[in-house]
């Protein structure tokens, strides 16, 4: 794999040339206006070629004027693993191939396409390797380590998959780089003379992809929403010792739904109730084969709206019937209410044993000591905020375990390490990791950080912590009513699972028209508003103020069942995506 590139740019071709003189000196032609590839060994550039730098080829998109080149002009190291260093992504650049003239409503629609492209490139968490794996645990890739890249690399977390398909079609591995989208974070540490490194790293699927309350939910072939894998990474600098543990969260596999209607919280609904088993019991057959044991932690209400999907979740396990498959159901809000975080504790204690016995990956001086027999997926309702909280504690409580094998904690303070270390600012390192990895996981799905992050980044719930829920919740119902629509569609072009078709009419016109009602409904409700405040009494009498008030009252309540009333034709909705 090409670690450093020469892009050489004419009207006719891209050439592309590896910049190490150590590697295959081939060049990949591609031709501007057939898309056809090749590689040459003697192919001569014209002097007045465009002469560019490049870390990779992230891909190849098709709009509505012909095929785009997308590159990664820019990365920062952020470290290694296993010595193999690991990239983020920084920069990068849409090149088209041609330049074809589009009557005024068809550039519309390109312009349109192109904001897409850029909204999902610029989400700024995109991380590659050109000697390691990324898209594979520890584990995994040891199984595999033999296997040559493009048969080796999980799809399942290739986010340029689709993108590189014209290059695979030609088995041009050494020129496809596999980018992973979620979080890396790679800190050292030092405790009196031993030296060790530790990792995180959370692998988004790109299966199912997509928004909050826009992708709810299992697909028919067992894809979930806002499914992650995150693995802790601990390693010697010696190389001589390396350990992981691996933990996923994920929708709850089940036909649900939550479609945005300008409500707060939109309702749940439950198609296909009849199907939900078959789609359930997809979803945790591909768990069971990739993870081994399924330790299912779900920790959303088990009262109120929520209290019909805890069951159906519940009642499906218990239906499917496997005892590799265990249950356990933790009401997050009402254990953890007024502040009470510390009740944790009772869910560590029922899944304690569990985590001692699926244990972790373990490799010392080039041999498999132990492995990983199972994990633990975790779920709230949008696996983001509750979720993060929980899963922090169990890669706490595993990595105890980790350094004391590693001979890098003692023994007598094991017992210690899941409240506080003695390895000199672990405790602060870890936490802040933990909430950037929820802040950037978050994101990604709901547009705004994690909620309830200032008890992963210090160890206690704060009244600062709650006044930014309630910013960063305000800015989702903001987000998910009235701009993921939009997103959605992009995660669905970026991932092939839309294709852009120049001979059928324009897709954008339902958009065009919830944009124009927003519009409408916002003009509506400022000259009834504007009405009002000159209709109403002054209020310098008690009758006049109370009347006053009277009408204040009765606007806000008939703003409040207008906006109910218009909210389904006034929110984004995806234009591309099929909820089932």
């Amino acid at each position: 794999m090409h670690s450093s590139i020469r892009l050489y740019s004419t009207p006719e071709v891209f050439v592309f040339e590896p910049k190490s003189p150590s590697e295959n000196q081939d060049r990949l032609v591609i031709d501007r206006t057939t898309q056809k590839i090749s590689v040459s060994s003697d192919h001569r550039v014209s002097g007045d070629a465009k002469v560019q730098d490049i870390f990779g080829i992230y891909g190849i998109i098709n709009l509505l004027s012909g095929a785009y080149l997308i590159i990664i002009t820019g990365r920062s190291q952020i470290g290694q693993i296993n010595s193999k260093a690991i990239y983020k992504m920084t920069q990068w650049e849409i090149i088209p191939f041609s330049r074809t003239h589009l009557s005024p409503a068809v550039e519309d629609d390109e312009s349109e396409y192109l904001k897409m492209v850029t909204e999902i490139m610029n989400l700024n968490s995109y991380y590659f390797s050109n000697s390691y794996d990324l898209t594979q645990s520890l584990q995994r890739a040891n199984q595999l380590a033999d296997v040559p890249l493009l048969e080796r690399v999980d799809r399942q977390f290739f986010w340029n998959d689709e993108l590189t398909r014209p290059l695979q079609d030609q088995q041009l591995s050494e020129w496809i780089v596999p980018v992973i989208l979620g979080y890396i974070r790679i800190e050292s540490f030092q405790n009196g003379s031993k030296e060790f490194q530790f990792a995180l790293v959370s692998r988004r699927s790109n299966r199912r992809a997509g928004t909050r309350y826009n992708v709810r939910g299992a697909d028919s072939e067992g894809n979930v929403a806002n499914f992650v894998e995150t693995e802790v990474i601990v390693e010697t600098l010696d190389n001589q010792k390396v350990a992981s543990f691996v933990q996923t969260r994920g929708s709850i596999p089940l036909y649900w739904t939550q479609i945005v209607n300008i409500k707060y919280k939109p309702p749940l609904g439950f198609p296909k109730p009849s199907e939900s088993f078959s789609a359930f019991g997809a979803h945790i057959n591909q768990q069971l084969k990739k993870y081994g044991k399924q330790l299912l932690i779900c920790l959303i209400d088990q009262k109120g709206s929520e209290l019909k999907l805890f069951k159906s979740y519940q009642e499906t396990t218990e239906k499917f019937g496997n005892s590799q498959v265990c249950f356990y159901g933790f009401d997050f809000h009402t254990e953890c209410k007024n502040l009470r975080y510390d009740r944790l504790s009772i869910l560590m204690e029922r899944v304690r044993s569990e985590l001692k016995e699926i244990g972790y990956f373990y490799h010392e001086s080039g041999k498999v000591v132990s492995k990983q027999t199972g994990v633990f997926r975790t779920n709230c309702m949008d696996n983001i905020d509750r979720t993060n909280v929980v899963q922090a504690l169990l890669a706490r409580e595993a990595l105890g375990g980790v350094l004391v094998q590693m001979g890098l904690l003692d023994q007598q303070n094991h017992h210690l390490f899941k409240d506080s270390c003695s390895i000199p600012s672990f405790d602060k390192k870890y936490k802040e990791i933990w909430a950037d990895n929820a802040d950037t996981i978050s994101f990604q799905y709901t547009g705004t950080g994690a909620l309830k992050n200032d008890f992963t980044r210090t160890g206690k719930r704060t009244w600062q912590g709650l006044v930014n829920d309630g910013k960063n919740s305000v800015m989702r119902y903001y987000l998910n009513n009235f701009h993921d629509g939009f997103r959605q569609d992009a995660f669905d072009l970026m991932v092939g699972n839309y294709k852009v078709d120049p001979t059928t009419r324009s897709p954008f016109a339902s958009r065009k028209q919830s944009r124009q009602n927003l519009f409408l409904l916002s003009m509506v409700v400022l000259a009834g508003l504007s009405l009002v405040s000159f209709v109403l009494p002054a209020g310098n009498t008690t009758y006049e103020r109370s009347v006053a008030i009277s009408g204040w009252v009765l606007s806000a309540l008939g703003t409040y069942l207008l906006a109910l009333a218009a909210g389904p034709h006034v929110v984004d909705r995806p234009i591309f995506h099929k909820t089932f």
